[in-house]
């Protein structure tokens, strides 16, 4: 059964150290954006194109568009029983990716990367931090927004001005 990899940084080390990552995706989609370096190879012509195209010998990424895509896991599934031997499945693919504003190749790569249109001037805050220093950080800035993210720096939450709260809300409870 082919690894079921969520982690986008595990997909670039494993990209860096020569795997293949093949986008599952129509030819349009694909051509439209994939991650650098990319093959296309469509689920439907998975049995004649696999072979010609893909080095069994390599570990291989593939991706659809993002977790509720089954496709990737029907090719992973079937890359390993056509033989190839080391095949993961990047289950939230190539949203997840974009999302991250992560380097992307194709005609509508800059326009659909997060990175091309997110503001970079946002109060960025923690979750669990305390209101009084954010309303503090807020007023300092000039900011009436702070933007509540993870450990991981993901947007779990946006906190505006209220002197009710005493801590910004919980990326569970939002």
């Amino acid at each position: 059964m082919p690894t079921r990899l969520m982690d986008r940084h595990e997909v670039r080390r494993l990209a860096e150290a020569g795997a293949q990552l093949v986008e599952v995706l129509p030819r349009e989609e694909y051509e439209d954006v994939h991650l650098p370096g990319a093959v296309h190879l469509w689920l439907r012509d998975l049995d004649r194109e696999a072979s010609i195209r893909l080095d069994r010998h390599r570990p291989m990424v593939v991706y659809c568009w993002d977790w509720m895509c089954d496709m990737s896991p029907r090719t992973a599934a079937r890359l390993e029983q056509l033989g190839f031997r080391e095949v993961y499945d990047h289950v939230p693919g190539k949203a997840d990716w974009l999302a991250a504003g992560w380097p992307a190749e194709g005609r509508s790569a800059e326009a659909l990367s997060a990175g091309a249109v997110a503001r970079r001037d946002v109060l960025i805050c923690r979750a669990g931090q305390r209101v009084d220093e954010v309303l503090a950080q807020m007023r300092d800035t000039g900011k009436a927004v702070c933007v509540v993210v993870d450990d991981e720096r993901v947007r779990s939450a946006r906190h505006r001005r209220n002197p009710h709260a005493r801590r910004l809300p919980c990326p569970t409870h939002t």
